[in-house]
């Protein structure tokens, strides 16, 4: 699954290997989603794999997301991952916004994700688009009904910490 050996699956499947078992954690599920071979995904889901299976606390729809692949995102949802999960506070559109991955806010959101649910400390995936300077993330995340106004919880604003960034697309958009 980690190097997009589909066809190999199904033979180690028919062979009895179990599609749940993990390296140091990791699934191969969890595996195929970092790297995004979707249709890897998709036969381990086909041959029994879980698809929530969490290594440390990331799930393979948190890791899709941090990497940038959304198909394997729609992959996952379609075989009954949760893409709301949070990995210690931060949800998987919280870290698509983080790497600046638009595209995957926007199918998150398709697939029932939160785009308002804010980390430990108040920041919302539209505040660290804001302060990564991911002007795109803001205005998919505006699109798909984020609030663009919502501060941490010390008061900073995302209008604030872009001005403090240097990030003038990102507030032209706020």
């Amino acid at each position: 699954a980690h190097n997009g050996h589909d066809k190999c699956i199904r033979i180690l499947h028919e062979f009895g290997a179990d599609v749940n078992t993990a390296d140091d954690g990791a699934t191969p599920v969890f595996m195929a989603a970092q790297e995004g071979h979707g249709e890897c995904i998709r036969i381990l889901h086909e041959c029994g794999a879980d698809v929530n299976t969490a290594d440390d606390g990331t799930t393979p729809v948190y890791m899709a997301a941090q990497n940038g692949h959304g198909e394997c995102i729609r992959i996952l949802h379609e075989c009954g991952a949760d893409v709301n999960t949070a990995d210690d506070g931060a949800t998987p559109v919280f870290m698509a916004a983080v790497e600046g991955h638009g595209e995957c806010i926007r199918i998150l959101h398709e697939c029932g994700a939160s785009v308002n649910t804010g980390w430990l400390n108040g920041a919302t995936p539209v505040f660290m688009a804001a302060v990564k300077g991911n002007g795109e993330c803001i205005r998919i995340l505006h699109e798909c009904g984020a609030d663009v106004n919502t501060a941490r919880s010390d008061g900073a604003a995302p209008v604030f910490k872009a001005a403090q960034n240097g990030h003038g697309e990102c507030i032209r958009i706020l």
